[in-house]
């Protein structure tokens, strides 16, 4: 017997506490996000040189503790936070058991007041997106950090390959429709400042939950960036091919590995593999589904 199907319309912090004990599993279950934090963990790699207890970072809306986690691995003293309750337990929960000491804040990163300041924050999982101040996140980030600092974070895009895939799949469908209506404010947004609200629909438990986002257009972003005392150095597009692998293999982006065919499981790391050299490409990274931007604190 099939339960019924709920719908709710919830907040960012509800939405999270309902999906956080599957969150990791999800994360992993999904081409689509798994190529995103993978993508995200070699950023780390990349420009964050492991210390000796002599730096400090900063993981906001640290989820899970994926990142924070890592950052405390490489010699840092980190804080991690969260507003959703159940994250920051598992986030907790995760760094005993690997015997890692952080300090978690389960509160709203706009009432923050730390005591000190960072050589790192840690802005991944489209923090961004989750509020509509994103001048004023920027100029807190930027207050945040010492002279030289690194600020890592990324974006979800509505001028991504996805949101083209996903209309040209299904355009009559009425969620879909509202992202024909997203891509064209978006388009808008280019010559006039606009921030877009978009709702998205998740099944989770037998529940529909709807779930507001925020965007801008990426140069908008990249402005508020540099006018916060940001020098950008690096700027990444993600899952662009793979977003086409929902259209190809005609199911979503949550594609279990254990239920693709060899012909599938190919083509799927096939479409990674291209990303990764695709999504350093001037004329296609803002194509990406994902966009991890690099910003280096220079005043």
């Amino acid at each position: 017997m099939s339960l019924p199907i709920t719908r709710m319309t919830i907040d960012s912090t509800t939405f999270y506490n309902i999906v956080a004990d599957e969150y990791d599993r999800l994360m992993e279950q999904s081409v689509f996000y798994r190529n995103l934090r993978e993508h995200e963990h070699g950023t780390l790699r990349k420009y964050v040189r492991e210390v000796n207890g002599e730096g400090t970072a900063f993981d906001v809306g640290c989820g899970t503790g994926e990142y924070a986690i890592q950052l405390a691995r490489m010699g840092y003293r980190t804080y991690a936070l969260d507003r959703c309750r159940r994250m920051i337990q598992i986030a907790k929960s995760k760094a005993q058991k690997a015997g890692l000491r952080l300090i978690f804040w389960n509160c709203d990163v706009r009432g923050l007041k730390p005591s000190c300041r960072f050589d790192i924050i840690v802005a991944f999982g489209s923090f961004l997106n989750h509020g509509a101040e994103w001048e004023h996140t920027l100029a807190l980030f930027g207050g945040l950090l010492k002279p030289n600092g690194y600020l890592l974070l990324d974006v979800d895009n509505l001028l991504g390959m996805d949101t083209v895939v996903l209309s040209m799949r299904n355009p009559v469908n009425s969620i879909m429709r509202e992202k024909a209506k997203d891509l064209i404010r978006v388009l808008r947004s280019l010559i006039v400042h606009v921030t877009l609200e978009s709702n998205w629909s998740f099944l989770v438990k037998h529940r529909i939950l709807h779930l507001s986002l925020f965007y801008r257009s990426i140069a908008d972003l990249e402005k508020i960036v540099s006018k916060n005392g940001f020098e950008i150095i690096e700027k990444r597009g993600v899952n662009i091919l793979t977003s086409l692998l929902p259209w190809f293999l005609k199911s979503s982006a949550f594609i279990s590995r254990s239920d693709q065919t060899p012909v599938e499981k190919a083509l799927t790391r096939l479409c990674v593999w291209l990303d990764r050299g695709l999504g350093q490409m001037s004329v296609l990274r803002d194509l990406g589904a994902n966009i991890i931007l690099v910003a280096k604190k220079t005043s």
